[in-house]
C-alpha cells in the first residue's frame, strides 16, 4: 500500500485499532508496511494503538529519525534479526518514545545495539521497568562500582525519561559512561537510598584525563567526548528516599576561598518530594546542599586525582517525614524545625554540621574538619 509513494517523509497511524504490522515470510520479501520502497521516510507514529509487536522497520531505518509506539500494549519487545553489515552509523533513529506501555526490561537495548546507535532522546516512563537485569560492575581505573543496565549501549543519549516506573537503583551509565546525557528523570519510582557511590561521576575535563576516561567494555567510544562536558540533570523527586549515605570516613569539607566549582561535577541532583528522615544525618545533607562540604571518591582518597567528583544536590521541596515533631518542615528552613531540635543537639553533637547549621560555636573542630585526609 505504501510502496505507492515512495517520497512520503512522515506515516501517522495513531490512534486507531491496530494489533500487529505484518512481518516478512522470508528475509528480503517486501509485503511488509514499511517496505524498502520508501527510502525517504523519517517518522512513523503508531501511537494509541494495541500493537504487541514491535513494528518491522528494517527497510527504513537508515533514515527513520522518529519512532512513536506510545500507548500500546508491548510487554516485552523481540526485533527481527540483526544485519551483520549494519554499523551503528548506519542508522538515523534519534527520538524513540515507548512510554505507557507494560514493558518490564529494556534488554532490547542491548540485543539490537546497532539500531539505536545515534538514540538522542528516549522516553520509557509509564512502564513497569525494573532494571533487575543490571549487572554489577567495577570499574578499576575509576575505582568505582554498580549496576551496569542495557540503557548503556544508547551511546549517543541525550534525555532519557523513566519516569513512573519500578526501579529501585540508578544505574551506572548515568554516572559514568554516556557523554552526551543532559537529562534523566528517574521520578516517580521506588528508590529508598541514595549511596554514597551514587553521589559520584565522572567529570573528565581535558586530555589529561582521557588514559582513565578510556572504557574496556566500550572501545567504541568516541576520543574527544568526556562525560560530565554537559550539565547534567538527574530528577530523582516523587521517590521513598529516606537518606543519603555520607560516612564521615568519605567526606571532604570544601575551604572558603578556594574553586569550589572546580571540586564538583556539573551535576544536578533533584531530591524533593521525598519522605526524608531528619536524623542527625539532616546536618551533613544540609552542608553539602551548600557545597561547605563534598563526597570524595576512593580514586580521589587514594592518588589525589580529580576525575570523580561528585553532584550538586537540589533539596528545594525537601521536606522532614520523621520525627513526628519535624513532620512536613522543609529541611532547607532551618529556622522553621531548628527549635523542636534542642532536646536532641546532645545526641547529635558530634555529628558533622551541628555547630554550622544552628549557629552554635566550638573551639573544637569537627571530625571531618580536623583531617587532612579521610580514612579509606
Amino acid at each position: 500500500m505504501l510502496s505507492q509513494v515512495p517520497r512520503l517523509l512522515e506515516v501517522n497511524l495513531s490512534h486507531n485499532m491496530i494489533h500487529s504490522i505484518d512481518m516478512p515470510l522470508k528475509p528480503g520479501e517486501d509485503n511488509v508496511l514499511f517496505s524498502k520502497h520508501l527510502v525517504n521516510l523519517k517518522v512513523i507514529d503508531l501511537s494509541s494503538n494495541r500493537l504487541t509487536v514491535f513494528p518491522h522497520i528494517a527497510a527504513v531505518r537508515t533514515n527513520l529519525k522518529y519512532l512513536n509506539v506510545s500507548r500500546n500494549n508491548f510487554i516485552e519487545l523481540a526485533h527481527e534479526p540483526e544485519n551483520p553489515c549494519l554499523k551503528p552509523t548506519d542508522q538515523a533513529l534519534e527520538i524513540l518514545d515507548m512510554s505507557l506501555n507494560s514493558l518490564k526490561s529494556v534488554r532490547f537495548f542491548e540485543r539490537r545495539r546497532s539500531l539505536y546507535g545515534k538514540t538522542k532522546h528516549v522516553d520509557l516512563s509509564h512502564n513497569r521497568i525494573d532494571l533487575e537485569e543490571c549487572i554489577e560492575d567495577m570499574d578499576e581505573a575509576r575505582l568505582v562500582w554498580g549496576c551496569l543496565s542495557p540503557l548503556s549501549w544508547l551511546t549517543a543519549l541525550e534525555v532519557i525519561i523513566l519516569s513512573h516506573n519500578q526501579i529501585a537503583c540508578i544505574p551506572m551509565e548515568f554516572q559514568h559512561y554516556l557523554p552526551n546525557l543532559r537529562y534523566v528523570d528517574l521520578s516517580h519510582n521506588k528508590i529508598k537510598q541514595i549511596w554514597h557511590g551514587d553521589l559520584l561521576f565522572t567529570r573528565a575535563r581535558d586530555t589529561k584525563d582521557i588514559d582513565l576516561f578510556q572504557d574496556k567494555w566500550n572501545p567504541c567510544t568516541v576520543k574527544n567526548e568526556f562525560p560530565g562536558s554537559n550539565n547534567l540533570t538527574i530528577d530523582l523527586r516523587n521517590n521513598s528516599i529516606s537518606s543519603l549515605q555520607l560516612p564521615d570516613d568519605k567526606v571532604r569539607v570544601v575551604l572558603p576561598g578556594c574553586d569550589i566549582g572546580s571540586q564538583f561535577s556539573r551535576v544536578k541532583l533533584l531530591l524533593g518530594h521525598n519522605p526524608f528522615v531528619c536524623d542527625c544525618e539532616v546536618f551533613k545533607l544540609l552542608r553539602y546542599s551548600t557545597m561547605e562540604m563534598r563526597p570524595t571518591s576512593a580514586l580521589e582518597r587514594h592518588n589525589g586525582h580529580m576525575l570523580v567528583l561528585p553532584a550538586v544536590i537540589d533539596i528545594q521541596d525537601l521536606h522532614c517525614s520523621e520525627p513526628d515533631s519535624m513532620n512536613g518542615k522543609a529541611i532547607a528552613d532551618v529556622s522553621s524545625w531548628a527549635y523542636h531540635w534542642l532536646p536532641m543537639i546532645g545526641l547529635c553533637w558530634n555529628h558533622l554540621g551541628v555547630q554550622s547549621e544552628l549557629r552554635k560555636t566550638s573551639t573544637k573542630p569537627t571530625k571531618v574538619e580536623a583531617m587532612d585526609e579521610p580514612p579509606t
